[in-house]
């Protein structure tokens, strides 16, 4: 078995584990060089059947590897909730329940969920509670 790119598996950690505290999503998360391109980290995400590519620049700051990560994570978690007929709201903002998801930025050298609205930090990526 190939094992995924570490510096991707790495950069991953904290955005599976917003996911596994607030959803009951179990992605399936192989590895794949699907762009075959250097300095390019990539692995295939499946959330059943439905699967899309992932992707970070190797080089990039570990920060910015996060943010990336988890925007594209919460685009496939978005159309996965969908599917099943749940709120396809992830994560779920605290401050405007089942109106949008937080987004994730890069602030004081952390990697963070912010409401899109306000700009108020919700939490670090990789903090995320069960609401």
């Amino acid at each position: 078995m190939i094992r995924m790119d570490e510096v991707l598996e790495i950069a991953l950690a904290p955005v599976l584990a917003d996911l596994s505290s607030a959803t009951s999503l179990t992605p399936d998360v192989r590895d794949s060089d699907w762009s075959g391109m250097q300095g390019v980290a990539t692995a295939m995400i499946y959330f059943g059947r439905s699967g899309a590519g992932i992707s970070i620049n190797s080089g990039a700051d570990r920060i910015q590897q996060v943010v990336s990560l988890a925007d594209q994570i919460q685009e496939c978690v978005v159309e996965a909730l969908w599917s099943a007929g749940r709120s396809p709201v992830w994560p779920e903002c605290p401050h405007h329940p089942d109106s949008h998801p937080a987004l994730a930025v890069e602030r004081d050298r952390a990697a963070i969920w912010v409401c899109p609205s306000s700009q108020v930090e919700i939490c670090r990526i990789g903090s995320l509670l069960t609401r």
